[in-house]
Order: structure tokens, then sequence, then C-alpha cells
């Protein structure tokens, strides 16, 4: 009787579950993921113990990336060459990946055969509630810490 009771109940329960997590999901605007891809800019690629010490990289170019239809991360092109994806979901790590050796057109062929479609499944794992609970809390206080910071 208990076995039946569980298995009326639970898929309601996972509904309802996947339902919470969603409305709490907190969203990144454009305005934020440019703000992160121009600290990680200056902290990562413009750092004076970096190879590329001497060279100030600055946003040149941002495009959404999507997936069915909705906006699941950014790129940013900097000059004089390499990029960042930024998540648009403050569940998701921080930044993804980010490169500060390419030019664009190079950094658009290795962005779309091999960059994009690992984003998109690192996307539908926390979509598909893959990632555990410990990280989407660990990766929101690592957002609100660094845009705290601004």
């Amino acid at each position: 009787m208990k076995s039946k009771v569980v298995k009326k109940f639970l898929p309601g329960l996972f509904l309802l579950v996947t339902i919470f997590i969603k409305a709490n999901a907190q969203q990144v605007a454009l305005p934020e993921a440019t703000l992160i891809a121009g600290e990680i800019s200056t902290r990562i690629f413009s750092s004076e113990n970096g190879p590329q010490a001497s060279t100030n990289f600055t946003i040149k170019q941002s495009e959404p990336i999507y997936y069915e239809g909705k906006i699941i991360g950014y790129v940013f092109y900097f000059s004089p060459g390499g990029y960042v994806i930024i998540p648009s979901h403050r569940e998701m790590r921080l930044f993804f990946t980010a490169s500060g050796n390419e030019n664009k057109r190079a950094a658009s062929n290795t962005l779309n055969t091999f960059v994009k479609p690992m984003f998109v499944k690192h996307y539908l794992d926390y979509a598909n509630q893959v990632v555990t609970p410990e990280s989407i809390k660990r990766n929101r206080e690592m957002w609100d810490k660094f845009l705290a910071k601004k």
C-alpha cells in the first residue's frame, strides 16, 4: 500500500520541486554579464602577472547564446583578441570559459565547433537538475560576492 502511495505522489512532488527551482532561478541580464566580462578581462587577461600583462583587453562585441529560443548565456569578444562566455543564470558557474589568445575568426571556429556545444550541455545539466543543490548554492554565492565588489 505504501509503495502505491509513493508511486502515485512521487511524480507530483518532482514536478513541484522543479517548479520551485525554476521559479527561484536568478536570471543574469546583459548589463550584469558585461560587468563580469569586463572584470574578467582585467583580472585574468590584463593582470600584471599574466602573459598579456602589457595588453589592455577591452570588450569589443557581445552576442547572446540561444537554446530553444531562450538566452542561456553571452559571448564577449575582446580586443585585441579572445573571448569569455558568461551564463545567463546565477545557478551556473560565474563564467564558463575564457581565452585571451585568439582573434575573432579563430575564436568563432573554436566557439561554434567545440565550446558552444559544451556550454549547451552544461546548461542542460543545470536545466535538468543534474547539478547538485550545493553547487547551485555555491554558484549563487559566488555571483553575489563578485557583483557586491562592484
